[in-house]
């Protein structure tokens, strides 16, 4: 994104501090293994306020890197919490740190729910990306991350078996593969004949 060597320290900084605010919320709120009530969801959703709070008389604590840890949890929509902020109200590392989070926070095992695998959070953040998300910094990060590795075993929407032989950097989620019945190199991007083919699930 172009941003400065000190733009990235900031963000990094901003990622590393945005669930500060969790220490303020009581662990068996946190680690409640069922179904949260209204109130404790009401009492999870302010602890990005808590975390600015914590830091928000800190000099050396850059201003983005502050507002990156307030609105993570807002959404391009208006549907995000605490203030409810919409597109172009919610700063820049907060859109960011909003993606980041969301894909670690579903690609993590809960005591409610396993871990999705990475190629369904992806295709989850591009289906609401322009709503929730915003959607150039999805594809920013899908360049950042390994949906499918080089070496992992998929099934096609074809029922076929192939290997990833290589990603392709312009959309990860359509890499080279190859057919292991048939040892066919198939590029799942470039190869028209087969742009009606995709990726089912990792085997």
């Amino acid at each position: 994104m172009k941003y400065t060597r000190g733009e990235l320290i900031n963000l990094g900084t901003s990622g590393i501090l945005h669930d500060i605010g969790k220490n303020s919320i009581p662990k068996e709120i946190l680690d409640k293994p069922g179904k949260l009530t209204k109130e404790e969801y009401d009492c999870i959703k302010k602890h990005p306020e808590h975390g600015y709070n914590m830091i928000r008389e800190i000099l050396e604590i850059d201003g983005n890197t502050k507002a990156g840890v307030l609105q993570h949890h807002e959404r391009c929509d208006g549907t995000g919490y605490p203030f409810g902020l919409k597109r172009d109200e919610i700063s820049s590392f907060g859109k960011i740190i909003a993606v980041a989070d969301t894909y670690d926070a579903m690609t993590t095992d809960r005591v409610y729910r396993p871990a999705f695998s990475p190629f369904e959070v992806y295709e989850y953040l591009m289906g609401d990306g322009n709503t929730k998300y915003e959607i150039d910094i999805i594809k920013k990060f899908g360049k950042c991350i390994t949906i499918y590795p080089e070496g992992g075993l998929v099934e096609l929407s074809d029922g076929t078996n192939a290997i990833v032989m290589k990603t392709n950097a312009n959309n990860t989620l359509r890499p080279i593969v190859r057919n292991i019945d048939t040892n066919e190199i198939i590029d799942l991007m470039n190869d028209s004949a087969y742009r009606h083919l995709c990726i089912k699930k990792v085997v």
